[in-house]
C-alpha cells in the first residue's frame, strides 16, 4: 500500500469506530495531491489514544511506518511515510482551534465542548462541521494563519464555499474578498458570527478570559518542555531482539549531521552500585524459584523490572548531564518502556504489563524521541529466537500502549522489512 492508501484505509477505519474526526477544510486525496501540504482535523482530545492505536495496528498490518509528534498543546501530527518512494502524508490533529481577531475584540480559542454541537455525522460514516461554522471558521483561519488570496488553494477553497453556502450574508463575506487587505475586515465579522453561535467570546467574559489564561499557560509550558527536549536530545529505540536495532543504529548515526553517541540501555541499571550488590542476591532467588541453575541477568531483569526501572532512573541521570554538557544526541538501545513488562522472557507464560506498570511510569524520564522497530513475527523469528511469535505481538502492543500512556515528544514506529536506506532516511527525518 502506497502513503495515501493507507490514509484512506486508517480514515474509513475511523469512521468504522464511529470516532468524531473532522476535516476541517476541504482537501482532495488522491496521490496527486495528498503528499504536499497537509491535511487539518479536529477531534476531541477524549479519542486521541483510539485515533492514534487505529494508525497503529493499519501500519502493522500493511507494514507502514508512521510518527506521532506533539511539540504544540492541543495538537497532534501524524505522519504516514511511503515505502518506496522519499513522500509522505501530513496529519494536523488539533484537539482546540485558536483564532486571532484582527481588532482584538474575541478571545482566542474555540474548545471542544463549544464546538460538539456542530459536529454532524454523514451518511457514510464520516464527520463534518456544520457548513456554515466550518466557512466562518475559515474566514478566520485566513487571518490567523497569514494566508494570502492569490495562493491556488486559497482560491479554490473560497469558489468552494460559495458555490456550497446557503446563507446569503456568508456567501457575501467571501464575495468581499477582493484583496489581501479584506483578509483582517473579513475576518473580525467572522469572529463577531463566531461569537453570535456561542463558539468564541468577549474579552470581556472574565469567566471565559479566566480558562483561556489556562490554556495560554499550558501552551507556554508545551514550549518551554520543547526547549528542554533540545538540551537533552535522547533518542531511545526500541523493539524485540532481531527486529534490526543494532544495524539501524549504527546506519544512522553514520549519517548523522550532529554530534552522535550510542549507548546501551542496560548499562545504565547494570552499572547501579546497588544493583551490583543486589544481583547475585536476586539471580540466586530467582534459580531457586525456578529450581535451575541457568538463569541469566535478562530473567533476572524481567522479573524484578520494578528494581531495574528505578536503578536506571537514578544512574541515567548523568547520562542526561552528559548529553546536555557534550551537546550530543544521544541514540539508546532499549528503554524503560520496555522494563514496564514481565514474562517476556519466558516461553511457558504470556507477556504482560506489571500491576504497577502506571505507578512505575512516574520513574520514566520522557525521550525526546522514542523509536519502535517492528517486522513481521517470521521475519523476525528467522534472525533471532529471543521471543516466541505470541511474545513478539505481545511486545509490540504493550511497548505502543506505555508510550502512549507516556508520550515523548515524538515518536516514530519502523517497519525494518523496507530497504535500510529509507528505514534511516526515515528515523533521520523525525530525529535531525
Amino acid at each position: 500500500m502506497s502513503g495515501v492508501e493507507v490514509f484512506k484505509e486508517f480514515l474509513k477505519n475511523v469512521h468504522m469506530a464511529n470516532l468524531p474526526l473532522v476535516l476541517l477544510r476541504p482537501r482532495e486525496i488522491s496521490e496527486d495531491i495528498s503528499y504536499s501540504g497537509d491535511y487539518d482535523f479536529f477531534i476531541d482530545p477524549s479519542y486521541n489514544d483510539k485515533l492514534l492505536k487505529i494508525m497503529f495496528d493499519l501500519a502493522v498490518k500493511s507494514s507502514t511506518s508512521f510518527s506521532i509528534t506533539r511539540v504544540k498543546h492541543g495538537k497532534v501530527d501524524i505522519t504516514i511515510y511511503d515505502k518506496d518512494e522519499d513522500k509522505k502524508v501530513a496529519l494536523e490533529i488539533w484537539n482546540i482551534l485558536s483564532v486571532k481577531d484582527p481588532k482584538k475584540k474575541t478571545l482566542r480559542y474555540i474548545t471542544p465542548e463549544r464546538l460538539k454541537p456542530f459536529i454532524l455525522k454523514q451518511d457514510n460514516g464520516s464527520f463534518s462541521l456544520a457548513l456554515d461554522i466550518e466557512a466562518l471558521y475559515y474566514l478566520s483561519h485566513l487571518a490567523t494563519g497569514g494566508k494570502k488570496l492569490q495562493t491556488p488553494l486559497v482560491q479554490e477553497r473560497i469558489a468552494y464555499y460559495k458555490t456550497k453556502l446557503k446563507i446569503t450574508k456568508y456567501i457575501e463575506y467571501f464575495e468581499s474578498l477582493k484583496d489581501n487587505k479584506d483578509i483582517k475586515t473579513v475576518a473580525h465579522m467572522a469572529n463577531m458570527e463566531l461569537i453570535e453561535k456561542g463558539l468564541l467570546c468577549l474579552k470581556t467574559d472574565k469567566k471565559e478570559l479566566f480558562k483561556e489564561s489556562l490554556l495560554k499557560g499550558a501552551s507556554t509550558s508545551k514550549r518551554m518542555q520543547r526547549k528542554l527536549f533540545k538540551l537533552f536530545n535522547m533518542v531511545a529505540i526500541m523493539g524485540p531482539d532481531g527486529v534490526g536495532k543494532t544495524t539501524l543504529i549504527k546506519e544512522s548515526v553514520d549519517s548523522f549531521k550532529g554530534r552522535t553517541k550510542l549507548f546501551k540501555f542496560k548499562k545504565t541499571f547494570r552499572n547501579s552500585p546497588v544493583y551490583k550488590l543486589t544481583m547475585p542476591f536476586l539471580k540466586k532467588k530467582t534459580a531457586n524459584r525456578f529450581k535451575t541453575m541457568s538463569i541469566g541477568k535478562s530473567e533476572v531483569d524481567d522479573i524484578y523490572g520494578g528494581f531495574v526501572i528505578l536503578n536506571a532512573f537514578v544512574m541515567y541521570q548523568l547520562r542526561l548531564l552528559r548529553s546536555f554538557i557534550t551537546k550530543e544526541t544521544t541514540f539508546i538501545d532499549r528503554y524503560f518502556y520496555e522494563y514496564l513488562m514481565e514474562d517476556t522472557r519466558f516461553f511457558d507464560k504470556k507477556a504482560k504489563l506489571r500491576k504497577n506498570w502506571k505507578m512505575l511510569s512516574c520513574f520514566i524520564p520522557r525521550p525526546h524521541v522514542a523509536i519502535q522497530l517492528d517486522a513481521p513475527q517470521d521475519v523476525i523469528l528467522k534472525r533471532k529466537n529471543e521471543l516466541d511469535e505470541d511474545g513478539i505481538v505481545a511486545f509490540r502492543d504493550l511497548v505502543f500502549q506505555t508510550i502512549t500512556y507516556k508520550p515523548p515528544l515524538k515518536y516514530l514506529y519502523i517497519n525494518t522489512t523496507m530497504p535500510l536506506d529509507r528505514c534511516r532516511d526515515i528515523l533521520l527525518d523525525v530525529v535531525e
